[in-house]
């Protein structure tokens, strides 16, 4: 396989990188997977499409609405959806309706676009740079945004979450939303800013995405896998490995795509990772806490008196 391959793979898997702070943002602070929010990218993707291609609007006010859209859309899906799960604590319930909005939103934008591909022609950027070795392809404007948000993004995102007043509100609530409430932190205001972000977030993902590589359903379903794999093998606290963590999988896809007898594995990669997480996350460490507790009592016990 050549360097340029797998080079070509990192770069895609860039794409993915606000959408995965944009998840992981929301399930630290819901306390569950939100399955439904990569959906949010898909909506905005071709809310843009609409705005740019159907209705003529200006190819920046078409950008700007629709992230706007997907943010306000995604503020929506959890009023109506998911909040009284989030205050009562209810995981799975969030988790299983999670998994019924994602397949709808799906099957209602395939049904509306006849399940056809649709590409970009006005709103596509015109600009683009040739780029050698090791890449050896031509990068355009997406390309750029997309690394951008690798090495721009994901750290501001971080220092935000960790050291400013915000930050440790967010925290604050993810951790106890009614010790948090108790002093006189605004829990409803900070669900409000924490889901439009992770919802904007997810549609840039898929503006970005779709600009690029076109319109598709299912163009958020595969990616909404290895977003959850990272989120659950990493854990959402750790938004600067986790968004490093999606761009390698993206590079060990390309790896399997290009050795013989191991393309089959490219489409694995995320179950594997997601396999791995739960296993490591679910029943090995607790595994491993009882044994260091049954451990230090037995140490304890073996203490002499006086």
């Amino acid at each position: 396989m050549s360097v340029e391959t797998l080079v070509g793979g990192l770069l895609r898997a860039t794409y993915f990188v606000p959408a995965v702070l944009g998840f992981c943002l929301a399930a630290r602070h819901g306390g569950y997977l939100p399955l439904w929010l990569p959906q949010c990218g898909t909506i905005a993707a071709y809310l843009a499409y609409y705005f740019a291609e159907r209705s003529g609007w200006n190819g920046a006010c078409s950008l700007v609405g629709a992230l706007i859209a997907g943010g306000v859309l995604g503020v929506a899906c959890h009023r109506l959806l998911f909040a009284g799960h989030v205050a009562r604590r209810e995981p799975y319930a969030a988790l299983l309706r999670g998994v019924a909005v994602s397949l709808v939103i799906e099957n209602v934008v395939g049904l509306m676009s006849s399940g056809y591909a649709l590409a970009f022609e006005t709103l596509r950027p015109t600009w683009q740079v040739v780029c050698g070795w090791p890449l050896n392809d031509t990068l355009r404007l997406p390309d750029l945004v997309s690394l951008g948000a690798l090495a721009v993004l994901a750290p501001a995102l971080w220092l935000s979450v960790n050291h400013t007043r915000l930050g440790l509100a967010y925290r604050a609530v993810a951790s106890d939303r009614d010790l948090a409430r108790e002093h006189g932190i605004n829990a409803d205001r900070i669900d409000t800013l924490v889901i439009f972000g992770a919802s904007s977030l997810c549609a840039c993902s898929g503006i970005l995405y779709a600009l690029r590589y076109g319109l598709t359903p299912q163009m958020m379903t595969t990616p909404a896998l290895k977003i959850v794999a990272v989120a659950v093998a990493v854990g959402p606290d750790r938004l600067l490995i986790s968004a490093t963590a999606v761009v390698m999988m993206g590079g060990i896809e390309r790896l399997c795509q290009g050795i013989p007898g191991a393309a089959g594995l490219e489409h694995g990669v995320g179950y594997t990772v997601l396999i791995i997480g739960v296993m490591a996350n679910y029943v090995l460490r607790p595994l491993w806490r009882r044994w260091a507790l049954v451990m230090g009592k037995e140490r304890f016990n073996e203490r002499p008196v006086g």
